[in-house]
């Protein structure tokens, strides 16, 4: 038996990621350059939606051009345990005493791919200074094979952490960089009626509160979903259908927000 899709998830399905015409474009844009080019990066506000989007990216990649594809969430790591997750995620296990093993064995590993693959790094703003100097070895180390593409996706500051003296050099090769912007109102529109139709729900927001919402959350995905997700429980618990002004000014207040 299917389970039942649910409005505002967290980690939603992939049906239930909806596309903009702005997220179509990016993603179009990002596709092509994943193509093009070999260094490309993604950055945007925390919370609009960066970690859905490479998931996205992933699938596609994946079902449509067979191409190998990986998406690092830990970038919180050290250089060496980094380094010994990346190698994990390409060959299936961690392996070498020293850098210069590591970097071998990836090498390895990315010479038998029949298809230029894509290391993809999430909260890439995260990344320590001696980690992206790894990473730029690493990239350099696999240059030759024709073969390696990366994309770092972080917040804002991963660009001005990238234009420090000591990584300018790397910054500089990076052919495409796109930026994530919020929705506008008439997208949070389209997003909540997307979010309710896509999973069935009997439920409805009214106008006034479509408007508040988008004010409130600022137009991120992350904050739709989470006051989203809280009216419509409120609304049961009232045993309404309707969430207004009135059911978004309680979730306001149990956030202390009012």
């Amino acid at each position: 038996m299917n389970r039942k899709l649910q409005p505002f998830k967290e980690m939603p399905e992939e049906v239930l990621f909806y596309k903009s015409s702005k997220t179509e474009k990016l993603l179009n844009q990002t596709r092509k350059s994943i193509s093009d080019y070999t260094l490309i990066m993604i950055t945007g506000l925390a919370g609009i939606g960066k970690s859905l989007l490479l998931e996205s990216i992933l699938n596609f990649e994946r079902k449509n051009n067979n191409r190998p594809v990986y998406l690092m969430r830990l970038s919180h790591l050290n250089e060496y345990s980094f380094l010994c997750e990346v190698s994990r995620l390409i060959g299936g296990y961690s392996i070498g005493h020293n850098k210069q093993q590591i970097y071998s064995y990836i090498f390895d590993q990315v010479s038998t791919w029949k298809r230029q693959g894509v290391l993809m790094v999430d909260d890439a703003h995260l990344l320590s200074s001696k980690v992206l100097s790894d990473l730029k070895m690493l990239y350099n180390h696999l240059v030759p094979t024709r073969k390696f593409k990366l994309l770092l996706c972080g917040q804002h500051n991963l660009k001005e952490t990238l234009s420090l003296p000591l990584h300018q050099d790397f910054f500089a090769r990076f052919r495409r960089c796109y930026s994530m912007e919020p929705y506008s109102l008439e997208e949070t529109k389209e997003y909540i009626k997307f979010q309710l139709k896509t999973t069935k729900s009997r439920f409805k927001f009214t106008e006034e509160a479509i408007n508040q919402l988008h004010n409130i959350s600022a137009g991120l995905i992350r904050n739709i979903n989470i006051f989203g997700d809280n009216c419509l429980i409120e609304a049961e618990e009232k045993k309404t259908k309707t969430i207004d002004e009135s059911i978004l000014e309680i979730i306001l207040e149990k956030f202390k927000m009012r």
